[in-house]
């Protein structure tokens, strides 16, 4: 698409077999004018059941995927150009970045069984996205909005929402020792994807949170964090 010197461009690249940005496969090219990309970001919350308190407490685990929407106004361009390019020409090409697919990406180890092409998983690069280390989205949201008969203005609303690599194989079995070793499975288990923090960190922050209110560490919450720091190594 044309861009003007004040557009952000947003770069939509590859991304390889086990999930990790190819910064070298560039496949789409976005302008983006001032004030038209907003980016939310939220915390996530589980509740939890306190001892010797009726009702639950809502407990901080981590953060949701980073959710961005991109507002865009197609517009015919014909100012000192040969052949127009025209607010149909730019949908197309939205379009064609909406409906990229790929192979499914994972862990590079584990058979994937949905198909051989899928709606694409992108790097992406931007000054807004490099900031915040944002870097690979799912595009889940694609809307036009057509104004007039004639379809020289078209307004384009684009969600993409962050994604992540699912963990590794031994990751996992990692995180479910922990939870075995706590309480033989039944485990205070962290958010899905990408949280900032390691499920043994969200269990750590849990038991020491519902203690705190309480105003002290019950002998059980005490035994439970020792065995987890025992089949971790720590004593």
């Amino acid at each position: 698409m044309v861009s003007n010197a004040t557009d952000t461009m947003v770069t939509f690249g590859a991304v390889k077999s086990d999930g990790t940005p190819d910064i070298g496969k560039v496949l789409h090219r976005l302008p983006v004018p001032p004030r038209a990309m907003q980016i939310k970001q939220k915390i996530r919350a589980d509740k939890a059941k306190a001892r010797g308190r009726s009702g639950e407490i809502s407990q901080s685990t981590g953060y949701e995927a980073v959710e961005i929407t991109i507002n865009l106004t197609l517009v015919d361009d014909e100012d000192g150009v040969s052949e127009p390019y025209t607010a149909l020409m730019k949908m197309k090409e939205m379009q064609t970045i909406f409906r990229d697919r790929s192979k499914a990406v994972g862990d590079g180890k584990t058979p994937r069984k949905i198909g051989k092409d899928v709606p694409r998983v992108y790097s992406i690069q931007s000054l807004e996205t490099d900031a915040l280390g944002v870097k690979t989205v799912r595009l889940t949201v694609l809307d036009f909005d057509v104004v007039g008969n004639g379809s020289s203005t078209i307004h384009a609303t684009l969600e993409l929402k962050e994604w992540n690599p699912p963990a590794t194989t031994s990751e996992r079995r990692k995180k479910e020792t922990v939870n075995e070793s706590l309480d033989g499975g039944g485990g205070y288990t962290g958010a899905e994807g990408y949280s900032g923090y390691e499920t043994d960190e969200i269990e750590d922050a849990a038991l020491m949170s519902i203690d705190e209110s309480m105003g002290t560490e019950s002998a059980f919450d005490r035994g439970r964090r020792e065995a987890k720091l025992a089949a971790m190594g720590g004593l």
